[in-house]
């Protein structure tokens, strides 16, 4: 029988993530120019995978990227991949195709939704 993870959400400090050193993906200037503009200018709006050790299994380029523009956390969610992990901006409307200040819709936004445990 296949073991089912409940998903369980954590705070962690960037610096316990271990870059894969065999990472294939060796960037370039421009690249790593792109996504320090990218998150500086809109934010962190995609996720990395991580083992269990915490060793980046994709988005080591991200990663590098996040801690220049000075990412000092990541909120991690466990799963057992049997579904995707969306990341909600609640800033965020793709309908106008700007950011916002409130969110017109209902749903929560992940920020309301992990506040509570952001400030323990």
């Amino acid at each position: 029988m296949t073991r089912k993870v409940v998903p369980r959400f954590r705070i962690v400090p960037v610096a316990e993530l271990i870059l894969d050193e065999k990472n294939a993906n060796k960037g370039t200037k421009r690249g790593r120019e792109l996504l320090e503009e990218s998150l500086g200018k809109y934010g962190a709006g995609r996720s990395i995978v991580v083992d269990r050790h915490y060793r980046v299994i994709g988005g080591n380029k991200t990663v590098e990227a996040a801690v220049a523009a000075g990412t000092k956390s990541i909120a991690v969610i466990e799963t057992d991949g049997s579904s995707l992990v969306a990341v909600q901006r609640g800033d965020l409307d793709h309908d106008i195709g700007l950011a916002c200040d409130t969110d017109s819709r209902t749903a929560l936004s992940l920020g309301a939704l992990l506040r509570p445990l952001l400030d323990r």
